[in-house]
């Protein structure tokens, strides 16, 4: 890529402050597509501006792309407002269970479909994921750590559409073509070979319980005694690697 486009699209970008994409508007950023890029595949990640910045923004965008981004920023707006009111109808009829408290999951669905720059709720995260049928990686190019929604990995269904945003909703990735479910252990082990770690839900438990889920789950443990904080970050980190290497093995 030659100087002139990266200066064009730096001119062109709202968002150009923000953490580096692999791509923006199809334009290949090499650089950034080294951290995001799977090992089998040698084609970029392509990366687009959303604005408003939500995560409703960016579930629209993803799954609406002509409808969405072409429709103006006052457009877009009044839309995640109507998205947002049809949610908020949905919680009692979808969401069942003491995790979908009524009062904080519609504060929730209200935060991450209005609020820019904000810290959005995991209740709210966590609902929009199960309302649309989705999972989630968001990617923090600043501190290189992941985070999944919902946040138990090893719940994740392989036949449920991966979003992949940045950790601000400024912006959503678009992975080569032929990444799958099958392709997340390779991309995650890419990803931790050039420094990145990820966050996943922690495992409880005492410390024979412990033990005896990484046994049953067939988990190698560094070798000597290890206190329970190092324990169970082990375990959490050896179960995700361990569902998506199922997902690995699944047929074509």
């Amino acid at each position: 890529m030659d100087w002139a486009t990266v200066v064009g699209w730096a001119k062109k970008n709202p968002h150009r402050h923000a953490p580096p994409p692999s791509t923006v508007s199809n334009v290949a950023i090499a650089s950034a597509a080294q951290t995001l890029t799977p090992a089998e595949d040698t084609s970029v990640w392509r990366q687009a501006s959303v604005a408003p910045s939500t995560p409703l923004s960016c579930v629209l965008y993803a799954l609406n792309y002509n409808s969405y981004s072409e429709n103006s920023e006052v457009g877009r707006k009044e839309q995640l407002r109507t998205v947002c009111t049809e949610l908020q109808g949905r919680i009692d009829g979808e969401l069942k269970g003491r995790v979908w408290p009524k009062a904080k999951t519609n504060e929730g669905i209200v935060e991450v479909a209005e609020k820019e720059v904000s810290p959005w709720s995991a209740v709210g995260l966590a609902a929009l994921a199960e309302l649309y049928k989705i999972q989630m990686v968001v990617l923090n190019e600043n501190e290189k750590k992941i985070h999944y929604i919902p946040e138990d990995v090893c719940a994740w269904d392989h036949e449920r559409p991966i979003h992949f945003y940045a950790h601000n909703y400024r912006s959503v990735y678009q992975p080569p073509a032929g990444f799958s479910s099958k392709s997340m252990l390779a991309w995650l082990e890419k990803q931790e070979a050039d420094g990145w770690t990820f966050t996943s839900k922690e495992v409880k438990g005492t410390i024979e319980e412990l033990h005896g889920i990484a046994s049953n789950a067939k988990l190698i443990l560094p070798p000597g005694k290890l206190k329970k904080d190092a324990l169970v970050a082990h375990i959490s980190r050896g179960l995700v690697i361990a569902h998506f290497a199922e997902w690995a093995k699944l047929p074509e």
